[in-house]
């Protein structure tokens, strides 16, 4: 059962690892959004207003404009009751259950569980953007992930490559003995984001 565990929450913060895969269709420049968090801070209450935007320009670096389509990004939000978070039983964030959601730039899908499956990022003037407010209902340490899925439209198709955009992503809240959390400079310490929430 431990090892399944461990399976399961390796899976869920290293979804961004996927290769490249040969034969995807690629014809523009990838598009990398930089999320933020507002308020940028490790703790939160319970029913405060958490926002997570991203906005990059929809003309692309190689010149081409950007007018219909939309960006997916493969995003999950993973709950577990303690703070700081110290064992591998994460499980899946539930919509109505551990947060309630409001879009306001672009949407969310969700599994038929009610969890978050993915972000996607529509033309809003001269830009591409995602914004949600996230208002957690209950006690306990939240993760955020992000990884690679496609923008497909009009004008081609090619890779989004998401990350948060900020010096410090809270990777202090894990704390599970003999797995240490990843260190600023690695790539996969900027594709989650952590934060608790206490009553």
């Amino acid at each position: 059962m431990k090892k399944l565990l461990l399976i399961c929450f390796g899976l869920l913060l290293l979804a961004s690892c996927e290769p490249d895969i040969i034969g995807e269709g690629i014809n523009l420049p990838e598009m990398k959004f930089g999320f933020n968090v507002s308020p940028d801070t490790s703790y939160v209450k319970v029913g405060d207003t958490i926002t997570l935007f991203a906005s990059i320009p929809s003309t692309l670096n190689n010149g081409v404009k950007i007018t219909d389509g939309k960006a997916i990004i493969a995003a999950s939000m993973g709950y577990k009751n303690e703070i700081p978070f110290q064992n591998l039983a994460m499980k899946s964030a539930k919509i109505k259950e551990e947060f309630e959601l409001i879009e306001f730039a672009g949407g969310v899908t969700y599994t038929l569980s009610g969890s978050i499956r993915e972000f996607f990022a529509f033309i809003d003037g001269d830009s591409i953007k995602f914004a949600a407010k996230i208002i957690p209902k209950k006690f306990g340490t939240y993760a955020i992930q992000l990884s690679s899925k496609f923008y497909e439209g009009s004008a081609g198709k090619t890779r989004t490559r998401p990350s948060f955009d900020m010096l410090d992503t809270h990777w202090d809240l894990h704390q599970i003995p003999g797995y240490p959390a990843p260190q600023p400079g690695e790539e996969s310490y900027f594709k989650s984001y952590w934060f608790a929430v206490y009553e």
